[in-house]
């Protein structure tokens, strides 16, 4: 028999209309959920389908086909010189797109969503890529190889790890102290320094005595390289100075090497 569209303002199967051969018709499906959303979405008030209604394939997107199936009844192949097929709705398609109707009535077609193993396995590996980049961006930003000392002191001012207490000073082209200062009956006096020189060298001291090389070489072993190592040598003279440690600071000093360390 002679399909006709239920769609509204559809024309599909009438003989006013011209109609593409190529349009096929879609039964209502049975599942009452399903059946349902097909007769919201034509939008014909209190319209109740037959099972001789059908909906053309004009309102469906070709998203919404996931085959072609292939017609067997020879007798309605009589005469035609080509196979025929049948296009097969998805189970879960919805009419969405009316040309003939208000465009409101239309749905935008969406992009059909990937499975959930594929989207965490797209998430994870952004995240890595995501990681990977943070990781190259603090390098790049920690490394102080190239620096001036003038550049080290505004990124010092600009650090949020530097151990409180801690002053920095140029003096002349040369050299960088990083020192903190104690105040004994109103007299200061520098009670820890890092003297950073302009070949990244490091010298270490407390008061007026130098802290040997071997006590913060697990930090920095030769020339300084990034601002990590120089604010974690700081940290190590603090928390000499303040007995954090389990050594007495005469431990860590050298007594017989004296050095001026009073920033001019």
């Amino acid at each position: 028999m002679g399909y006709k569209c239920a769609a509204y303002g559809c024309k599909s199967g009438y003989a006013t209309n011209q109609s593409n051969e190529s349009v096929s018709f879609h039964a209502f499906p049975k599942d009452p959920e399903l059946r349902d959303k097909w007769i919201r979405a034509i939008s014909r008030q209190d319209y109740v389908p037959t099972k001789y209604s059908r909906i053309c394939s004009l309102h469906f997107y070709d998203t919404d086909f996931v085959e072609l199936r292939t017609d067997m009844n020879q007798s309605r192949l009589k005469g035609k010189s080509a196979v025929r097929v049948q296009p097969l709705l998805r189970d879960d398609a919805v009419p969405s797109t009316f040309p003939n109707a208000p465009s409101y009535l239309s749905k935008p077609v969406s992009t059909p969503r990937s499975t959930t193993k594929a989207t965490a396995s797209s998430r994870c590996e952004s995240e890595l890529k995501q990681l990977a980049a943070l990781e190259v961006s603090f390098r790049e930003c920690d490394d102080i190889s190239s620096c001036s000392l003038s550049e080290i002191v505004d990124k010092l001012n600009l650090e949020s790890t530097v151990p409180r207490g801690y002053r920095f000073t140029l003096v002349g082209d040369d050299s960088l102290l990083c020192y903190t200062l104690e105040l004994i009956d109103d007299v200061a006096s520098v009670s820890s320094c890092v003297t950073l020189k302009s070949d990244m060298t490091v010298v270490c001291s407390v008061g007026n005595k130098r802290v040997p090389a071997d006590q913060y070489r697990d930090i920095v072993n030769g020339r300084v390289q990034t601002m990590t190592e120089l604010v974690n040598i700081m940290s190590r003279l603090k928390s000499m100075i303040s007995g954090d440690t389990e050594q007495p600071l005469t431990f860590y000093v050298q007594h017989h090497s004296t050095m001026p360390l009073t920033p001019s």
